[in-house]
This record gives structure tokens, C-alpha cells and sequence, in this order.
């Protein structure tokens, strides 16, 4: 069955059928307002049926949507759009955890896609099976690790939303939506990593020793800040089994949760910000001992909490951005249909003990 038959059998089962142009003229001029209604149903409905298919031709074969012939019911005439959201306003590239990784510029490396770092201890990497669709969190310790690239191909279903014809759309709205889709992917790899249990994360249990809800989450983030810090003191080089004694005061901390954890959050940003001289909060006696910053991400489980230090082994290198190449390119042949985003980078959390996971309940 085509479309025309298809809008024929819709017609008759909203009792409007019409046999050709004449027929129709013949009933708008009768002065019946049965036949008139009967009518006019029907523009309506030839216009809901096929306004949806010209205005998608009009974008994939340059017709302009205001040429004469375009049916339209006139319900919008004359009215002006107040605000209209493209997909380059709706979309703005995710770059929260790049504060919690040392991020490094590698897109004018040649020679290989690849870095190493010195002393992993229970490190997990980011790596791609299905391209942008699962990743690996493989544990790692070794005095020393090479950790090659992933190319990542990104953002859209760039098959389905994107013609070969439609180089306009591609630049104003369909580019910059792909960029923040590939930049969404990159965060919640990036979460992924930081918070993966491989490797051994430990949790800090919720200190309950506190007189009130505020005192208890203080203890708590300073509890966790501690037992980072004593981790690093304590930890043994891989090789040798040596003692690091790494002093970790300098570091800055990152406390990460999920963006929608509306209560969570508000316990955590009311203990941040706890000061014995602001007005009610006299029963707060205790400090945030060191510099702890909150970060939210949709991608964190609700009701979880993390703690990490900012940088250090937390490293996210950068071999290329995304980059948007035509299906004939032999760089991409096999990955996708009609222009393909692909961009290569590496996540990697190369020290356990600069993570915990944190308990905020009993």
C-alpha cells in the first residue's frame, strides 16, 4: 500500500472521501454546510497527513517552506515564533570531570597513540568493545603501564539524522548536537572509570558520632579525605613493595554524586559550607578539614557518593577530537553509513587509593 492509499483508507475512516479537485470545488461552492464541513474536513486532514512529509523534503532537497503549493491550515499565520531551540542551543558539551583528571594534550603525538604511567597501583582504563557502546575496566599493577588510545566513534545516529544533502544542517545544528553527544559519552566513560569497583574501592562507612545530620556528613567527608591520604602514606610500590609515604596535603578533593539527588546534595553542600559564625548554624562545631569540592553527574548511581583527588593519576589524554568524515573515507569504512563522527582518547585511573567510594546513611 503507498502513502496515497494509506491517506485514502485515513479519509474514509473519518468520513471523508473525495473523489478529485472538481468534487471538492463543486461542495466548497454548494452552500450545503454538510457538504461545505465534509470538505473542509478533508483539507485538514490532507494537510496533517502530509504536512510532516513536505517539510522533511523541504529540508533534505532545499525547497523552500514558504513556496507557493505548501499546504498549510493557517493556524499559525501571522503569529510569530517567540523562541525556537536548535539542536546547537538545546546541547552544550559536558566538561565537569575534566577538574577531576589531569587531562593531556596528545593530538600532535604521530609516532603512537599511546602514554605510559609510572607506578600504576590497581589502575582501571577505559576501553572501547563496541564502538561509544561498552567499556572494559580491566584492574592493572605494574611499576610501569603503556595505555594506548580508543578510537571513539560518537554523538548521533548520524545514519538516520544526517543526508548527504544537507551540508547546512550539518554545520548549524546536527555538528555541534554530535559534539555534545560525543561529549556526554566521553563524561560518563570518564565517571565510569573514576568510580569503577575493579581494582579494589574501598568505602567509608557514615560516621554516626555526630550530634546532628550536618556534624555526621562533616565527620564523614573528613573521615574519607583521611583514609585517602593515609592510603597514599601507606601504599607500597608495586615492585619493590617499598612504602611510598606520599604526603597528600597539597591535594584538592572532588566529592562527586548524582545531579538529581536533590537531598543527598543539599546535606553535602550544607556541611561544605558549615561556618560557625553564619546565622543558624551554631550547632554545627565541626569543619571540612581539607579542600573539598562537590561535582554532580547524572551518570553517578543515586544515593552514591565519591571521593576522589582532582588530577594526580586520574589522566585523560586527548589524541583527536572529534572529527566528521564522509562513509567513502577509508579511515571510517566499516563503521557507519553517510558522515561519521570519530574522535580517540584514553581514561585512565591509575591509583586505586585516590578514590573512595562514600557511605552517607547507616
Amino acid at each position: 500500500m503507498n502513502r496515497y492509499q494509506i491517506l485514502l483508507s485515513v479519509l474514509a475512516a473519518n468520513g471523508s472521501t473525495v473523489a478529485d479537485s472538481r468534487k471538492l470545488a463543486q461542495m466548497l461552492a454548494s452552500g450545503d454546510p454538510a457538504q461545505q464541513a465534509k470538505a473542509g474536513r478533508f483539507l485538514n486532514l490532507v494537510g496533517a497527513s502530509f504536512t510532516n512529509h513536505l517539510l522533511s523534503a523541504g529540508r533534505v532537497h532545499g525547497v523552500s517552506l514558504s513556496a507557493p503549493g505548501i499546504v498549510s491550515d493557517g493556524r499559525d499565520a501571522g503569529i510569530p515564533i517567540a523562541v525556537q531551540f536548535g539542536e546547537s542551543d538545546r546541547f552544550v558539551a559536558d566538561t565537569s570531570w575534566r577538574e577531576l583528571f589531569t587531562v593531556q594534550d596528545r593530538r600532535s603525538q604521530t609516532d603512537n597513540l599511546a602514554f605510559r604511567i609510572a607506578d600504576a597501583y590497581s589502575a582501571v582504563e577505559f576501553k572501547v568493545y563496541q564502538q561509544g557502546e561498552r567499556i572494559e575496566l580491566r584492574p592493572v599493577e605494574s611499576k610501569s603501564e603503556w595505555f594506548e588510545g580508543e578510537i571513539v566513534a560518537g554523538g548521533l545516529q548520524w545514519n538516520q539524522l544526517v543526508n548527504r544533502q544537507t551540508d547546512i544542517a550539518l554545520a548549524g545544528e546536527i555538528l555541534p548536537a554530535m559534539n555534545a553527544r560525543y561529549a556526554e559519552q566521553m563524561a560518563e566513560a570518564a565517571f565510569a572509570v573514576l568510580t569503577a569497583s575493579a581494582g579494589g574501592l574501598k568505602t567509608v562507612a557514615f560516621d554516626t558520632t555526630g550530634a546532628n545530620d550536618r556534624e555526621k556528613v562533616v565527620n564523614t567527608i573528613n573521615a574519607a579525605t583521611s583514609a585517602i591520604k593515609e592510603g597514599l602514606y601507606k601504599q607500597k610500590a608495586p615492585k619493590s613493595k617499598a612504602q611510598t609515604k606520599e604526603n597528600a596535603d597539597r591535594y584538592t578533593f572532588g566529592l562527586v554524586t548524582n545531579s538529581f539527588d536533590a537531598a543527598l546534595n543539599q546535606r553535602i553542600l550544607r556541611a561544605l559550607n558549615a561556618n560557625l559564625s553564619a546565622s543558624n548554624d551554631n550547632q554545627s562545631v565541626g569543619v571540612v578539614v581539607d579542600n573539598v569540592v562537590p561535582y554532580m553527574h547524572p551518570s553517578i548511581a543515586k544515593g552514591e557518593a565519591y571521593l576522589t583527588i582532582r588530577g594526580r593519576k586520574n589522566v585523560t589524554a586527548v589524541f583527536a577530537d572529534l572529527q566528521v568524515y564522509d562513509e567513502m573515507d577509508a579511515r571510517i569504512a566499516g563503521i557507519g553509513e553517510n558522515r561519521v563522527g570519530q574522535g580517540i582518547y584514553k581514561h585512565v585511573r591509575a591509583d586505586v587509593e585516590q578514590v573512595r567510594k562514600v557511605a552517607f546513611s547507616e
